[in-house]
């Protein structure tokens, strides 16, 4: 009867030993490899004055909405390639695709501007191609100002 015991417990090691390494290795492979998309969520306002309409994306991991603000439209798109920043430069390159438009980003990933091309179906007008920079909806707050407390003495 001892020996069962023995070989139950061998049996239990063995199964939390795998299942150890079975977790270390999916998680080295998964950092190594999985990466989540750029967080494009919010209004995207040209850079410059020309007078230029913005759009809002809306995302949900590498599908995307596009929603134009001149009209009212919208697109929705699939990220289909998202580059990492090569070794000694800070620009990833972004494309979509979805009903029929083509959209090119490239931007740095330490910055909320991005430069956009924008390829619309035929018979469609398009944003503007140019730069557009991420107007978060909560930005953060500014640091809080040193304040004297003054205390009454009495």
């Amino acid at each position: 009867m001892h020996l069962g015991m023995n070989r139950a417990s061998l049996v239990y090691l063995v199964v939390c030993v795998v299942f150890a390494f079975g977790i270390w290795t999916i998680l080295e492979v998964g950092t190594a490899f999985l990466t989540a998309p750029r967080d494009l969520d919010g209004r995207w306002a040209p850079e410059n004055a020309s007078g230029a309409a913005g759009f809002s994306i809306s995302q949900s991991g590498k599908f995307v909405r596009f929603s134009l603000e001149n009209g009212g439209r919208h697109f929705d798109a699939v990220l289909m390639q998202s580059s990492q920043p090569a070794e000694g430069t800070a620009n990833q390159l972004l494309k979509f695709d979805g009903d029929g438009w083509h959209v090119e980003g490239i931007g740095s990933t330490a910055s909320d501007a991005v430069r956009f091309t924008f390829q619309a179906p035929a018979g469609m007008q398009g944003p503007q191609s140019g730069t557009y920079r991420l107007q978060r909806m909560n930005p953060d707050p500014p640091p809080p100002t040193a304040a004297i407390k003054q205390g009454s003495h009495s």
